[in-house]
């Protein structure tokens, strides 16, 4: 049945559910499910760390905004790219700098190296 699929899933607090049929004896059948289930939690408190801010964004969006910062002492951040940011000011929010900037900026990129360099705080 799919009740131990259903009830890992429910225990992870996960939304979406993907099935996998395994075709295997039930001893192994339920190994892949938990490890498909450590998987799940291991990825999402990676994606947790990997974006949750330790400086807030408004910190990060009043510098973009700034007409003296130099944006390119943010790490990864080219001349090309400070052009096209200061270009689009003001940015009121950090989708409004994703959409005007496009879907191909790095906007994460710049933000972890922004929160890492302390000279920019």
């Amino acid at each position: 049945t799919g009740l131990p699929i259903y009830k890992a899933a429910e225990t992870a607090k996960i939304q979406r559910i993907w099935v996998f049929l395994i075709a295997a004896k039930q001893p192994e059948a339920e190994e892949a499910v938990e490890q498909a289930l450590l998987q799940s939690r291991h990825n999402q408190r990676a994606e947790e760390t990997q974006y949750e801010p330790s400086v807030p964004k408004k910190d990060f969006l009043e510098f973009v905004n700034d007409e003296n910062s130099d944006l390119t002492l943010i790490f990864g951040l080219g001349k090309t790219s400070a052009k096209r940011i200061a270009d689009n000011r003001p940015y009121t929010s950090l989708e409004d700098m994703q959409k005007k900037l496009g879907s191909k900026a790095p906007l994460k990129k710049w933000l972890k190296a922004y929160q890492q360099n302390d000279n920019l705080k």
